[in-house]
């Protein structure tokens, strides 16, 4: 994918051989940098990002640059122009994440999906991983709580009537 020209000419001298795309779940991918005829093209890790990321044909991509080596990314449906929450999921796959604290496992769009709930309660004395409610899920290892309490302008706690998460 090559960068956009105004923005290349602008960091061309200071951008490091290799870069980092931080997608928005937090998980990263490294990239190397080519330059042909002026440009600056994404290259060699590229491929790996868009298809972990099953990136379309109309969706777009904002990249934050930090000034040093690192691209924050987030990811737009190019059809409905909302940001695809799937892309918060991501996972690394391939042999180079196994090597990795974040490559446990891979994408977590699976072509045989796990629907399975798993509920937990948690202790009314501590709060599990910043969860306030009693209960939560576990949804394919990811902690969603039943329902999050919400404080009222008359000062009182309410849950909002939600009893149960579904996915």
């Amino acid at each position: 994918m090559a960068l956009p020209k105004t923005f290349s000419n602008n960091v061309k001298k200071k951008l490091p051989e290799n870069v980092v795309l931080k997608g928005p779940g937090g998980v990263v991918w490294d990239i190397e940098l080519t330059t042909r005829d002026g440009i600056v093209y994404f290259t060699n890790g590229w491929q790996q990002f868009v298809k972990d990321h099953s990136l379309k044909e109309n969706d777009f991509l904002v990249f934050k640059y930090n000034g040093e080596s690192l691209f924050e990314v987030l990811i737009f449906d190019g059809e409905s122009f909302c940001e695809k929450a799937a892309s918060y999921f991501v996972r690394k796959c391939g042999r180079a994440a196994a090597n990795t604290e974040q490559g446990v496992g891979c994408s977590s769009k699976k072509k045989d999906t796990d629907n399975s709930v798993e509920e937990v309660n948690t202790p009314s004395n501590g709060v599990d991983e910043g969860v306030s409610p009693e209960k939560s899920l576990h949804l394919n290892s990811i902690r969603v709580p039943f329902a999050v309490p919400v404080e009222t302008t008359n000062g009182k706690t309410s849950n909002g009537g939600v009893e149960s998460a579904s996915p």
